[in-house]
């Protein structure tokens, strides 16, 4: 299943860029030109998962459970990619020290913004959100686990995640490249 992993998140991170499918389909192949998306990664590992448990005849619900609180702690770390690459900042802060603020290099900056110098670090504070939606997720898997159906924290995952994240698109600026 690896083709899952790696074909989802690229169509969905060369789906923003607003190509044509038929265009870009090799495109998808190159994730070396650009990112992978994480809604695309979720949903190709998502269905690598279920086609995995219809194999083995074993249930997904409740894999997705168990997978959902590392998920939300990969993408905690994998935001700190953005902050090498100096992408996906927010807008022009008037702070000058972090975690209100970080220097974005001219070379990294949008047309538009080339005479600002600091950004909200919106990467930062995805990255603390997915956090907080894994220790969320792993307390309520603790607390309640005698109450929660099979997928319910995977769905709780999805909720805070997705909340969080449009949150934050109305301060942020740039996408990932």
């Amino acid at each position: 299943m690896p083709d899952c992993g790696t074909f989802y998140p690229a169509s969905f991170h060369v789906d923003r860029r607003e190509k044509s499918l038929l265009d870009s389909s090799f495109d998808m192949l190159k994730i070396w030109n650009g990112g992978l998306g994480i809604p695309g990664a979720v949903m190709g590992g998502a269905l690598a998962l279920f086609i995995y448990c219809r194999v083995k005849k074993i249930s997904f619900l409740s894999w997705i459970d168990v997978i959902a609180p590392g998920l939300a702690l990969a993408q905690a770390v994998g935001r700190w990619g953005n902050f090498v690459n100096q992408e996906v900042y927010g807008l022009p802060s008037k702070f000058t020290y972090f975690p209100l603020a970080i220097y974005i290099d001219p070379a990294h900056r949008l047309s538009g913004f080339l005479n600002m110098a600091y950004y909200y670090p919106t990467f930062f504070y995805e990255s603390i959100w997915n956090l907080l939606n894994m220790t969320l997720l792993l307390v309520l898997a603790h607390k309640f686990s005698q109450k929660l159906k099979a997928g319910d924290l995977f769905l709780i995952y999805l909720t805070f995640y997705s909340f969080g994240r449009f949150l934050l698109e109305y301060v942020r600026i740039d996408y990932s490249q």
